[in-house]
């Protein structure tokens, strides 16, 4: 467990709080691409992000197993892939992906394909966006 105060040169030791301490774990550890984050490219509202590390749970491309098949609302043969990813809203500007909008990602870091997903759900905790996406495929 780290020290609640850390040591300035010279000054004070100032005191740490929750989400001070909180902030620095989740950039060290789970948004930490030499652990669980992946450097992707996003574009969302005009703009592109590159190179930010990002978050991605759920079924990969590929794995129809996982994937829900899609027999009501558009039609037998459409697939649906619906993963959530998670990044720090700095990474991208404050600019928190809306519900309906459209978001796209890199397939795989430094990818050149993007995938279009539409935004199902988007919510902001301690800094971090956790936007659940919806990819329909055929």
């Amino acid at each position: 467990m780290g020290v609640l105060f850390e040591a300035v040169s010279g000054a004070e030791p100032e005191p740490r709080t929750f989400r001070a301490w909180a902030e620095r774990d989740i950039r060290s550890a789970f948004l930490n691409t030499e652990e669980m984050a992946e450097r992707r490219t996003i574009r969302y509202d005009g703009v592109t992000y590159e190179n930010i590390p990002v978050v991605e749970v759920g079924p990969k491309e590929g794995k129809r197993s996982s994937v829900i098949q899609m027999q009501n609302d558009y039609g037998q043969g459409l697939f649906k892939r619906s993963i959530t990813i998670y990044c720090n809203e700095r990474d991208l500007s404050g600019n928190k992906p809306e519900q309906g909008s459209m978001l796209y990602i890199n397939e795989k870091p430094e990818g050149t394909f993007f995938h279009k997903f539409r935004v199902a759900e988007s919510v902001t905790e301690m800094g971090i966006y956790c936007v659940k996406l919806e990819e329909v495929d055929e």
